[in-house]
């Protein structure tokens, strides 16, 4: 009995020491100045030595600080988000796309403000896909605007269309009135 109290004792001193919570444990019954009070588990001493006491106090008091890899995850609107932002930006710069650009360029900054507030949450990744899809939205934006509004205000120029009307009419000028039926060779 002597010696359960007294490993008992030194292992509460090493606890302190440890900053840990102390447990004394003597002959199947456990008390606890931090925990047994509160409904923690708490363990008995019969069967066990000091050293699996002090590997169950590890285990017990230091829950492991990074999850398992299968259950950290990346932000499904992040990656959705990069993925309007890259089609948008495709769109853009396909002149002929550049409405549909517009409207991609805006889910992509919808869903990228989405995925860096889910990427604060707790064993959710995604902060550098959210930016990415940030990015790509707003300069597809950019571009896409860019764009249609200078299509719109060469359009809207009277003298701007005439001229081009004028550059259509000379290249149809210069092509030849016949094709040649047969090309020969030499």
């Amino acid at each position: 009995m002597g010696l359960a109290v007294g490993s008992s004792l030194l292992y509460s001193r090493w606890c302190v020491m440890a900053g840990l919570p102390t447990r004394v444990y003597c002959r199947g019954t456990a008390s606890s100045w931090s925990g047994a009070a509160r409904g923690q588990q708490t363990r008995s001493h019969t069967n066990h030595s000091l050293k699996e006491n002090v590997a169950w106090l590890f285990r017990r008091q230091q829950p492991s600080q990074a999850p398992e890899p299968d259950k950290i995850k990346t932000s499904v609107a992040a990656v959705f988000a990069l993925v309007f932002g890259v089609c948008a930006l495709v769109c853009a710069l396909t002149v002929l796309l550049s409405p549909a650009a517009l409207v991609l360029g805006v889910i992509a900054l919808i869903l990228a403000a989405a995925g860096l507030a889910m990427s604060r949450r707790p064993h959710v990744t995604g902060k550098g896909v959210a930016i990415g899809g940030l990015v790509t939205g707003l300069l597809a934006l950019i571009v896409s605007g860019a764009l249609i509004g200078g299509a719109a205000t060469v359009l809207n120029n009277r003298s701007a269309v005439d001229r081009l009307d004028k550059q259509v009419q000379k290249l149809k000028d210069k092509l030849p009135n016949k094709v040649p039926s047969q090309i020969t060779n030499k």
